[in-house]
C-alpha cells in the first residue's frame, strides 16, 4: 500500500514448473505430453531455460527455431547481476519468490497468468478431452501455487477452447 492506495497488477505472469504435467496431469493423458530439458542446438533449453513441452509429439511453439531463443543467455533477459531477479531464479520461481517480488515492486495483489502456458491451447483441432485435461492440470497447479498467499495472489484460470458446446 502506498499513500493509502493498494496496488493491483492485473497481468502478472508466473513461470510454470518443469514437473507441472508429471505431477498434475490426469494419468490417462500423461503419455501425450513429454518435456525436454536437454540442450538444444545453440544452447537453449526452451523458453529462457525452461522446459520445452511436446503435446502429441509436437512442440508447443517454434521457440527452439526462433533466433531470439537460440542464444545462450542467463535465466531472464536482463537478469544477470540483478539480485532481485536472481532470488526468484534460485528458488525456481516458486510462490514465495512471487510474493517477495511483488513486495519489492510495491504490488499488494496480483492476478496470475501463464507464461509458457500461453501456448498450451494455441493449436487448432486439439482433442477436446486432452485440452480440458491440460487446463485442469495447469489450474490445479496454479491453485496450489497461490495457497502460499491467497489474499495476494489471484488465479486467472485457463479454459479449454476446443469444444465450446
Amino acid at each position: 500500500m502506498k499513500e493509502g492506495y493498494r496496488f493491483v497488477d492485473c497481468d502478472m505472469h508466473i513461470m510454470e514448473p518443469p514437473e507441472l504435467f508429471e505431477k498434475y496431469l490426469d494419468p490417462e493423458f500423461k503419455p501425450r505430453v513429454t518435456s525436454s530439458l536437454r540442450r538444444m542446438e545453440g544452447g537453449a533449453t526452451g523458453m529462457r531455460g525452461r522446459p520445452t513441452w511436446y503435446f502429441d509429439g509436437q512442440p508447443l511453439s517454434n521457440d527452439g527455431i526462433v533466433s531470439q531463443y537460440n542464444r545462450i543467455r542467463g535465466p531472464l533477459v536482463g537478469a544477470r547481476g540483478n539480485k532481485n531477479v536472481m532470488f526468484a531464479v534460485e528458488r525456481g520461481y516458486d510462490s514465495e519468490a512471487q510474493v517477495v517480488g511483488m513486495a519489492m515492486e510495491g504490488i499488494d495483489i496480483a492476478v496470475l497468468f501463464p507464461t509458457i502456458g500461453l501456448s498450451f491451447m494455441a493449436r487448432d483441432n486439439m482433442d477436446p478431452q486432452f485440452s480440458a485435461a491440460i487446463c485442469r492440470a495447469y489450474n490445479d497447479w496454479l491453485h496450489d501455487f497461490v495457497q502460499y498467499s491467497p489474499d495476494q495472489m489471484k488465479m486467472a484460470a485457463m479454459l479449454p477452447v476446443h469444444d465450446v458446446n
